[in-house]
């Protein structure tokens, strides 16, 4: 008879006591890595909660539960006595809580030591605001010196005049009037009127990397902003809007589509902030001018929470010409056949037709009909977690060709007879087809197939006879293996380079009818006419237990000259024409856009904005030299187009 044994009340009591240990530990872990840019002036008060839980659990009349505090406490004491003055900077540096917030935490932990503490954490943000006084005086004179008038958002030049006038008249320094200040009521605030000195930052400034910087400062201002709003707050924030702007109503009916989440915020607030869709349309053109192609729509596309990884291949694969051409011939001849069943292809087929007959030149596109298809079809982009572009593109690609066989298959009727002697056609990969009652049946070779696939083959001599013997075998994409400061060339070269295979490694001849010591290596037998570069940024670490990106260097050339391959296709030369770029710093959060080159223009494509670059600025994406930097824009998917012939 089993015996089945419940926990005592005791234990059940110990295991809340537990959950509630942890709730901050989790509560900062998602605050941290569940935004693709965390602001240090929230971490305080998780921080916080933590010190004043294992305190008031010092004593506890659990001795497991005593124990366990105990030996936590050694280690968090040495963290909080080192790191809280920097967090509680940060937290004044909120003007939401100031030093009124640290009062009130310091005070419940100790109040005999809350005006030491205060006063010890005044001190050094003084002493911080006195080194950054000292900078900007040393920055100020080269400046004037030059002639130069340091630069102001546009309509603020009459109020920093006087704000600069009220602050020396007065005496105090611009830290003093800010402490001063009362604590900013988050409610009432018309956000949108505080946010747009950033937004014409980024509007007029024409370095990438500086246009990059305030996007990332404003987004997290709006982090600060709208981070503690509920749902009452929310709508009481909407109604301010509504009455202070017409642009900012027709974005609020897109707000009230979306559930308040941290994945649809971001979506949400460049709708509500920027309200630039226009502009940024009427800007390209204006930037192309006379030069702007004939027939040729630049549009962006929507982003429903995350899908960010999704618009940015849909950009490269738009603007890859020969699957752009096939997927809209594909469109025309079954746009009048009424009784097609939809699926992921002929979605994909209607949102490159939507684009193409537009009779705009530029403007947002929402993929809503094709992203709804993805989810329906497959669960694993169903949720809101941050997806991967290349595990993407790999399944839509496979997809389209799946669709594509079943399609051939169920109108080409079966031949009956086939020629003993007649070889069938050599295909991608390797073996021949298999007899299937006397008749060979050969595989499906589609369009996609066509612009997308290659031949690499895998060649092992043995070391004892010298017998080769090679495998063939097809890939739609390349996938890399990266190494800091190193570039695709010699990326390349590693992965065809040579590979000895002994002891327990060995190959079995079938010459020598034994396992006998081999040299392998891997080759490009055939290339294809559009090749696809996956760079490996993603590597399970063992020491962590977790994945992390590698942010390595690795240059892409505009023109690549393929070494790596077997007669006839020696030196095959490609063109570069888009890149899927990963923005962030860890492989479970972040950001896509991509890089395209249409008519020799690069475009920039960040989901809805779509803005012109100079050709220099593809460099910026190479990666960062150096591990830790503040550049977390990096290539992914790099997409070449081959400038001769790739059948012979």
């Amino acid at each position: 008879m089993r015996v089945v044994s419940f926990l005592s009340y005791s234990e059940w009591r110990r295991a809340e006591v537990i959950c509630e240990l942890l709730k901050p530990f989790s509560e900062i872990t998602n605050l941290i890595s569940g935004s693709s840019y965390p602001t240090s002036n929230l971490y305080f008060n998780e921080i916080w909660k933590i010190e004043c839980w294992l305190r008031a659990h010092a004593n506890y009349s659990d001795p497991v539960i005593c124990e366990m505090v105990k030996c936590m406490k050694l280690k968090f004491e040495k963290y909080w006595e080192e790191y809280s003055d920097i967090l509680a900077v940060a937290a004044v540096l909120d003007p939401r809580l100031k030093f009124h917030f640290l009062e009130y935490c310091f005070s419940v932990l100790d109040q005999s030591t809350c005006k030491r503490r205060l006063a010890n954490v005044r001190s050094k943000i003084y002493k911080l605001f006195g080194a950054y006084k000292k900078n900007q005086r040393i920055s100020s004179a080269a400046t004037t010196s030059q002639g130069e008038i340091p630069d102001v958002p546009a309509g603020y030049g009459g109020f920093y005049a006087f704000f600069s006038q009220k602050a020396v008249g007065s005496g105090k320094s611009a830290l003093d009037i800010y402490l001063d200040e009362p604590l900013l009521d988050i409610y009432s605030i018309q956000c949108w009127i505080f946010l747009s000195h950033f937004d014409n930052n980024i509007t007029s400034c024409g370095s990438l990397k500086l246009k990059d910087r305030w996007i990332h400062q404003r987004r997290a201002v709006i982090s600060i902003l709208l981070r503690p709003l509920r749902e009452r707050e929310r709508e009481r924030l909407l109604r301010n809007l509504k009455k202070s702007s017409d642009r900012i109503e027709s974005n609020n009916r897109q707000i009230r589509k979306y559930s308040w989440n941290h994945r649809s915020e971001k979506t949400v607030i460049r709708r509500l902030v920027l309200g630039l869709m226009g502009a940024a349309g009427s800007k390209l053109e204006k930037a192309l001018g006379d030069q702007f192609p004939e027939g040729e729509r630049y549009f962006g596309f929507e982003n429903f929470g995350n899908t960010c990884y999704c618009n940015s291949v849909l950009q490269a694969l738009y603007f890859c010409v020969p699957f752009r051409e096939q997927l809209l011939d594909y469109y025309t001849s079954n746009k009048s056949v009424a009784d097609s069943e939809e699926n992921l292809m002929t979605c994909l087929a209607d949102l490159f037709s939507q684009i193409s007959s537009q009779k705009k030149k530029t403007g947002v596109i929402a993929p809503k009909r094709f992203v709804q298809r993805l989810k329906k079809q497959n669960e694993l982009f169903r949720s809101y977690m941050h997806q991967d572009a290349h595990e993407f593109l790999n399944y839509l690609l496979n997809e389209v060709v799946d669709i594509l066989e079943k399609e051939a298959k169920a109108t080409t009727k079966p031949e009956r007879e086939t020629s003993s002697s007649s070889s069938p056609e050599k295909i991608a990969n390797g073996p021949k087809a298999p007899l299937v009652n006397g008749v060979h049946k050969e595989p499906v070779v589609t369009w996609v197939h066509n612009i997308f696939q290659g031949i690499l083959t895998n060649e092992t001599r043995c070391l004892r006879c010298e017998t080769v013997t090679a495998r063939d075998e097809t890939f739609l994409d390349l996938s890399l293996d990266i190494e800091q400061n190193s570039s695709i060339t010699s990326c390349l070269k590693n992965f065809s380079s040579t590979e000895t295979l002994h002891a327990e490694d060995k190959f079995f001849c079938d010459k020598c009818c034994s396992l006998q010591e081999a040299q392998k290596r891997m080759k490009i037998k055939k290339p294809p006419h559009i090749l696809v570069i996956h760079l490996k940024r993603f590597k399970y670490m063992e020491q962590l237990g977790r994945y992390k990106k590698l942010s390595y260097r690795v240059v892409f050339p505009l023109e690549l000259k393929l070494s790596n391959t077997v007669e006839p296709y020696t030196d095959v030369e490609y063109s570069l024409f888009a890149v899927v770029v990963h923005v962030g710093s860890g492989p479970n959060h972040g950001h896509y856009v991509s890089l395209v080159k249409s008519h020799n223009h690069w475009l920039f494509f960040d989901d809805e904005n779509v803005e012109m670059i100079e050709e220099s600025a593809v460099q910026t994406f190479f990666g960062s030299s150096q591990e830790y930097s503040s550049n977390t824009d990096h290539g992914y998917i790099l997409f070449y187009e081959s400038l001769g012939p790739t059948t012979k």
